[in-house]
C-alpha cells in the first residue's frame, strides 16, 4: 500500500503581504480624500441639501376661544385632538400597510387604498381627523413610513343638547357654522402661527427647531344665558312638547328688567358632541330665532306671561317669568 508524504505547506511570499497592505492603504487613503473634498468642496451644498430634506415649517394651530355662561361656566371649549396624514409618495403601497393602517383608522381598506393611489403627486393628504391622542400613538406605533399626525382642536359641549342650538357647531377646520359659533367666529378662531421642525427618515417630527410666528388664542366670549335655568327650561319645555303632541317648541326667558336673554331653549333637540349629527345643519337651527311665531303675551305684577298662538301641531301652555 503506496502512502502519499504530505508536504508541509509552502508559505506565502513576502511580498503578497506588502501588496496586500499597500492596496488597503491607498483604498484608505483614497477614502480619506474623498471625505476632505465632501466636506471642504461640498460641504455646504450638502449641508443644505439636508437641512432642506429635514426641515420643514407647519402651522401651529390657535386655540378656539371659550364661550361661557353669565357665570363662566362653560358652554364651548376645545380639546386637543391629533390627526393622521400621509405622504402618498412614501406610503408602502403593499397590500399588509394598506390593511394595517385601515384597520387603526376604521377606514375602508379598498377605498383607502383608491384614495392614496389617486393622490400619488401629492405630499400630504388626511386619512382620520380629530382622535384622541392615544389612538393617534397607536396609529403611530405601526412604523408605517410617511404617515404621521398633526396637533388641533376639537370642539365640545358640556352641556350638550341643552345649548345645542343657541351654541351651533364648528366643522372639522374648527370654523363656525352655525349658532354664536359662527356670530363670533372671527373673534374665537384666533389666528394660527408658524413653526420650523425637523423630521425623521418617515416624515415624522422630531424635533421643533424655532418658532417663526407664535399663534394667537381666541377670544372668549360670555353669554348672558344663565344655565342654572337653562337646564330646568330645557327639561320643562321637552315634557311640554311630548305633553302637547306638538312638533317643536321653543322657549326664551329675557330679563324684564335689562332684556338680556337667561335662557333659549328648542324641540326638538341636537347635540353637538355627536359627529353623527354635526353633518345635518338642519338641525341646529334655532327655531326661536329663525322660526316666525305669534305670541300672545300680558303683564300680571312683577311677572309676564307667554301664550304661543300658532304652533303647527298642538298646543303648549303659557309660560311664567318672573323679573329678577
Amino acid at each position: 500500500m503506496n502512502r502519499r508524504k504530505h508536504q508541509p505547506n509552502a508559505e506565502p511570499p513576502a511580498w503578497r503581504s506588502g501588496a496586500l497592505l499597500a492596496v488597503f492603504a491607498l483604498v484608505a487613503l483614497a477614502l480619506e480624500a474623498r471625505i476632505a473634498w465632501l466636506q471642504l468642496a461640498q460641504g455646504e451644498y450638502l449641508t443644505n441639501e439636508a437641512e432642506d430634506r429635514q426641515l420643514r415649517v407647519v402651522a401651529m394651530p390657535a386655540h378656539r376661544g371659550m364661550i361661557t355662561d353669565r357665570n363662566d361656566d362653560p358652554i364651548a371649549v376645545s380639546t386637543p385632538v391629533d390627526s393622521i396624514y400621509v405622504n402618498p409618495q412614501r406610503f408602502p403601497l403593499d397590500r399588509d400597510s394598506i390593511f394595517q393602517l385601515a384597520r387603526v383608522t376604521g377606514r375602508d381598506a379598498g377605498e383607502l387604498e383608491r384614495e392614496i393611489t389617486s393622490r400619488m403627486d401629492r405630499e400630504f393628504l388626511w386619512i382620520k381627523r380629530a382622535l384622541p391622542p392615544a389612538e393617534a400613538t397607536k396609529v403611530l406605533e405601526l412604523g408605517l413610513d410617511g404617515v404621521g399626525t398633526r396637533r388641533e382642536y376639537k370642539r365640545y359641549s358640556p352641556p350638550g343638547e341643552v345649548t345645542c342650538h343657541l351654541l351651533g357647531l364648528t366643522d372639522v377646520d374648527d370654523e363656525g357654522k352655525q349658532g354664536l359659533e359662527l356670530v363670533f367666529n372671527d373673534d374665537l378662531r384666533g389666528e394660527p402661527g408658524r413653526k420650523r421642525v425637523r423630521r425623521d427618515e418617515k416624515g415624522r417630527i422630531i424635533e421643533d427647531v424655532e418658532e417663526i410666528e407664535p399663534a394667537r388664542p381666541g377670544l372668549d366670549v360670555r353669554t348672558s344665558i344663565d344655565l342654572r335655568l337653562q337646564y330646568p327650561a330645557y327639561l320643562a319645555l321637552k315634557k311640554a312638547v311630548q305633553d302637547n303632541g306638538a312638533s317643536s317648541g321653543s322657549l326664551v326667558m329675557l330679563d324684564v328688567l335689562t332684556g338680556e336673554v337667561l335662557t333659549m331653549v328648542n324641540q326638538p333637540a341636537c347635540n353637538p358632541n355627536d359627529d353623527s349629527e354635526r353633518s345635518d345643519l338642519a338641525r341646529f337651527r334655532n327655531l326661536a330665532i329663525t322660526d316666525p311665531i305669534e305670541y300672545l303675551s300680558f303683564e300680571a305684577g312683577n311677572r309676564i306671561f307667554v301664550q304661543p298662538v300658532n304652533f303647527e301641531k298642538g298646543r303648549l301652555q303659557g309660560f311664567e317669568v318672573e323679573a329678577r
